[in-house]
Parts: structure tokens; sequence; C-alpha cells
């Protein structure tokens, strides 16, 4: 008789078991495991997870905003992060794509700001990108977003790589050149504050460069993904002045192969339940700023779209609200 009852009670733990089973499944590629994109990516995917009846969403490293569109394209993965940048870049297939043209993806919305911090010593007489010619400046790694991001801004100020001479650095390489005086300028393109910044802020008096009216108006025509941003007074030790800098975004971004209800559902999620989350990268989301900055693909512009290409899912949302 006992063995029954135990029977019993184990089949019906199997059926519930069962029936809680999620209906669909998604992959989240999000970044390296020590960075924001893999915590935050994990936050945001437990949310969608609690909240949508029948979905699990699971949070997976990878090597960050190309590798995502590409985990996508590839079927791995449904959503990913990518920088707004990167996304444009797979658009168009130009530098890291090769030539290659990716539009398997679309957007959800930009979600937050990374911004281009230049830093400069205080006693460096640089006030201007313009005064970067001829200096040791540290401007990321070959290949790396900074890289790109440092070689635009340059360009927009009139200069090239040959203008200065580069090191091709990482944020905490670059600090610590920096530190030792082998640079005098250094780019870094994350959220604020950055750490390596704060630690070498303390070691070695800095400035942060503003960028003129003109120039951000000229950098953001020639390359749209670019937001301003502000790096308010007192982010970093001697940085006593709110500076206005170019920014690009951390876009959450989704396969065309997702249905468009179940994007819609998880774009009302995210939105309106974002004080669920705990990190504070969630006070940037809004979906008035996340309509901004997205590209648009080649295929959309051809058909006239011009405001970034969105998952329709996405758009029926940001209609629904109003602000589409």
């Amino acid at each position: 008789m006992k063995k029954l009852i135990a029977l019993g009670l184990a089949l019906a733990m199997l059926t519930v078991s069962f029936a809680a089973m999620a209906d669909e499944y998604l992959v989240f590629s999000t970044g390296g495991t020590t960075g924001t994109y893999y915590a935050f990516g994990g936050e945001i995917a437990a949310l969608f997870t609690s909240k949508i009846a029948g979905l699990e969403v699971t949070a997976q490293a990878s090597g960050g905003s190309k590798a995502n569109i590409l985990a996508i394209t590839q079927g791995e993965a449904e959503l990913g992060w990518t920088q707004n940048d990167v996304m444009s870049y797979a658009y168009q297939g130009t530098d890291d794509f090769g030539g290659q043209k990716v539009e398997t993806f679309s957007a959800i919305g930009a979600i937050y700001p990374e911004v281009v911090h230049l830093v400069v010593a205080k006693d460096s007489g640089i006030t201007k990108v313009e005064d970067l010619k001829g200096k040791n400046v540290g401007v990321g790694a070959v290949g790396s977003g900074v890289y790109f991001n440092a070689i635009q801004i340059l360009e927009i100020a009139g200069l090239t790589l040959n203008d200065i001479t580069p090191h091709y650095l990482s944020f905490s390489e670059s600090a610590e050149s920096f530190q030792n005086r082998q640079v005098e300028a250094f780019f870094a393109v994350s959220a604020f504050p950055n750490a390596s910044i704060v630690d070498v802020a303390l070691k070695r008096p800095i400035s942060l460069l503003t960028f003129e009216g003109e120039q951000m108006e000229a950098l953001q025509s020639k390359y749209p993904y670019y937001v301003t941003d502000v790096i308010p007074a007192g982010t970093y030790e001697g940085a006593d002045e709110d500076v206005a800098v170019p920014a690009i975004t951390a876009v959450l971004v989704a396969s065309n192969e997702l249905d468009e209800d179940l994007v819609y559902q998880i774009t009302k999620v995210l939105f309106e339940n974002k004080d669920e989350l705990t990190n504070a990268k969630k006070s940037y989301i809004s979906p008035e700023s996340a309509i901004k900055g997205v590209p648009t693909s080649d295929s959309d512009a051809a058909a006239g779209v011009t405001g970034g290409t969105f998952h329709p899912g996405a758009v029926k949302y940001y209609k629904e609200i109003g602000i589409m």
C-alpha cells in the first residue's frame, strides 16, 4: 500500500513538473562573464521568464556584440546584446564584417549608453581633439569597438592615426601607460564610471575633453548611431564640470524569426517591469530613449524606413504607447 501511495505521489509530481515546463525556450547571448552584458542580461532573462507564461530565457556568455549577431544568424541564440555601431557595421557589411551584410536580426530597443571617454593629462595642454596631433594616444586594441570609435572621432577633427602616435591598448593597459607617462591621452568607451579611469585619476590629474557643437553634429551626421550624453561633474577625481560626449548604445536585439506577439510581450515586460531589476543600468531604460540611435538596415532604408530597424513586435508596443 505504501509503495502504491509513493508511486502515486511520484506520478503526481512528474505531472506537475511537465505542466510547469516552458512551451518555448530562448537563448540570450550576452558577453563575458565578468562584464555588464552578462550580469544585466541574466537579470533581464530572468525577468522575461518570470513574467511571460510558457517562456524560459537563458543568458549565455559570449564574445560580445559581433559574436551575438553571429549567434543569432547561425540559429544559436534568439536574443542578444550589441553596440549600435557594431549593429550598423553588420547591416552595411563594413569593418569587422568583411563585406558581408547581415540583416537576420533587428532591434527591440537601445537600452543604455556607453560613452566615449577621451582622457587627457591635465598638464598636457590638450584642450580639444585637434590638439592630439603628434601626441602618444591610446586608441584601444586593433579591431575593438574603441579602436573604430577613436578613428571616427579623430576623423571629425581632421586627423588620422598617421597624425598621432597610436598605442593599441585595452582600458587597463591605457590607464597604466597614462599613469607611467607613456601616453598623454587615451580613449575608453564604456558606461561611466569606468573603473580604470577612476583608478588612474587618483594617480595623475586628468581632464575629459568636451566635443564642440559643430563637431558633435558632424559626427552624428556621418555616423548616425552616435547619441549625446553627459558625464556628470565629479564622476572622476579632478573632472569638476559636466562633459558632453558622444555615446554609442547597448541595444537589445532579436532574431527576425521570432514571433511578433512574443517580441511584443518581451518589449512590454521590459519597459513596464524595469523597477524589478537591480542592476544600476535599469535607470537608463525607457521607451523614449530605446528608439534613439538604432541603425537602419539597407533593405529597410530602400523601403523608405529611416528611424531604425526594429522588430515588428517592438514596433507594435511603441505604437501602442504612442511614441512611434
